[in-house]
């Protein structure tokens, strides 16, 4: 990897974590309802965000093949969130956007958040509501890409 690219990245990775770090949490918070999410023993793991069915990652592809693609950096808090941001990576490549998954090294932020009212649009929708991401202030300053990001899950 070459010298300015990993700037690039060390860069956009502490402009992230700066901002995940100083988010105000909104009045209304992710709604969710628990769907696939027991461990490798059976037992349901309450942290653990599961995966998206595939007719929302169907739903959502078809909406995302009708909107203006940018590139996308999906942010997972954790192991907990690994799944569902497979999911959203396979949503995004399958309409042909570049995605790329990165994990912040500190994330306090729970729920759903991303830069871009349409994509919160698209997955409210695609998710029949069952996900409603919250959407990121003015701490996301890149405009060249959309933010989307998995923190903790709400109990």
């Amino acid at each position: 990897m070459n010298h300015h690219a990993m700037n690039y990245i060390i860069g956009a990775s502490a402009l992230a974590l700066a901002g995940f770090a100083f988010v105000k949490q909104p009045a209304v918070q992710t709604v969710i309802q628990p769907i696939k999410q027991a461990t490798n023993s059976g037992k349901v793991n309450p942290y653990a965000w599961g995966e998206l069915e595939q007719s929302e990652v169907d739903a959502l592809q078809h909406k995302l093949e009708a909107m203006t693609k940018m590139p996308v950096v999906i942010f997972c808090s954790d192991g907990n969130c690994q799944d569902i941001a497979l999911d959203f990576d396979n949503a995004f490549e399958s309409a042909h956007w570049k995605s790329q998954i990165e994990r912040p090294m500190i994330d306090n932020s729970v729920g759903v958040w991303t830069s871009s009212q349409e994509l919160a649009d698209a997955v409210e929708s695609s998710t029949g509501g069952r996900l409603k991401p919250s959407i990121l202030g003015p701490e996301w300053r890149d405009k060249s890409k959309i933010a989307f990001a998995i923190g903790k899950k709400p109990r």
